[in-house]
């Protein structure tokens, strides 16, 4: 089976890479594209990958995690960790594709805790 995944340093990357070189004998390929050579904001870009791969299934684990950088260019934050991969053109898609988001940017791992006006 071929996957192809966009993200390609992150650690969710980075254990699939390590999951699949464990696989001896397994038939998975991983077809990996780091942000170089995808354009998350380019819907014509990532379906063109997808069109071009004979992978079976899409994930995306790419993540804009630069805080600060995220603070001064939001638009492009939200796009790529707050909504869905650009909605790629009819046909672009695989069987099976699998979105990982970044909910947030930075925080250390912490989530706000749900706040309640009773005691």
């Amino acid at each position: 089976m071929k996957v192809l995944i966009f993200g390609k340093t992150g650690q969710v990357a980075t254990e699939l890479a390590a999951l699949a070189a464990a696989q001896s004998g397994s038939d998975l390929t991983l077809q990996m594209l780091g942000r170089d050579e995808a354009d998350l904001s380019d819907q014509a870009a990532c379906a063109a990958w997808i069109k071009s791969t004979d992978a079976q299934a899409v994930i995306n684990v790419a993540a804009y995690t630069a805080v600060d950088l995220a603070e001064e260019d939001e638009t492009l934050a939200t796009l790529i960790n707050g909504a869905d991969l650009p909605r790629w053109p009819s046909g672009a898609l695989v069987p099976s594709v699998l979105h990982v988001r970044q909910l947030r940017v930075g925080g250390g791992g912490r989530r706000a805790q749900p706040q309640t006006d009773g005691p």
